[in-house]
């Protein structure tokens, strides 16, 4: 049998100082990133949330795609 851990929350994007004038784009949010953790140990998760409809929120879905998270049921 699979289970899959759904996850509800938030994602957001943090800035990071990465040198002077730069900032670094990370994932962020508790939800989310229990969401990866959790995929990248083997298991199914689904991050369920409402996503930005802009640059950051187009990474946060990637993001969580590429880490195997499915985000069919979150909305922007």
């Amino acid at each position: 049998m699979s289970t899959r851990v759904w996850v509800l929350g938030d994602a957001v994007v943090d800035l990071l100082p990465e040198s002077q004038g730069r900032l670094l784009q990370c994932p962020g949010g508790a939800p989310a990133n229990v969401a990866v953790g959790i995929a990248r140990l083997g298991g199914k998760s689904a991050f369920i949330g409402k996503v930005g409809d802009d640059p950051f929120g187009r990474f946060m879905y990637q993001t969580l795609s590429t880490e195997n998270v499915d985000t069919r049921y979150s909305v922007s």
